[in-house]
């Protein structure tokens, strides 16, 4: 299978891929992906309601005339993540480019 991916992605791109054939029997075995690992367990908004609450203060935030920016985001998602975790939650708080991808990813509604 592995083969016929990679010869068939390369006629129809011309790049060579590498699939990996360990990957694909864990995903046939219903393995998760690192991606969705991520997203399951290491993400800091754990439910759609974290979510919407972050995103619904974003848009008060606007309403207020308040402009938007990473500091009050960030402050605003460690409080969120903070009363759930309580002393678990790390002293450093959210990644330096989580803002970042927050926004990107509610951009149809920020």
């Amino acid at each position: 299978i592995c083969r016929e991916v990679r010869e068939e992605y390369r006629a129809e791109t011309g790049k060579p891929v590498v699939v990996d054939h360990m990957t694909v029997l864990r995903r046939l075995a219903g393995k998760r992906s690192s991606a969705q690992y991520m997203a399951e367990e290491k993400a800091w908004l754990k439910s759609s309601e974290e979510a919407e609450k972050a995103v619904e203060y974003c848009l008060e935030l606007g309403r207020r005339g308040f402009p938007l920016n990473h500091r009050r985001l960030k402050e605003h998602i460690e409080a969120i993540v903070q009363a759930r975790l309580g002393d678990k939650f790390p002293s450093e708080g959210v990644g330096k480019n989580w803002t970042d991808r927050f926004a990107e990813k509610h951009l149809d509604r920020l």
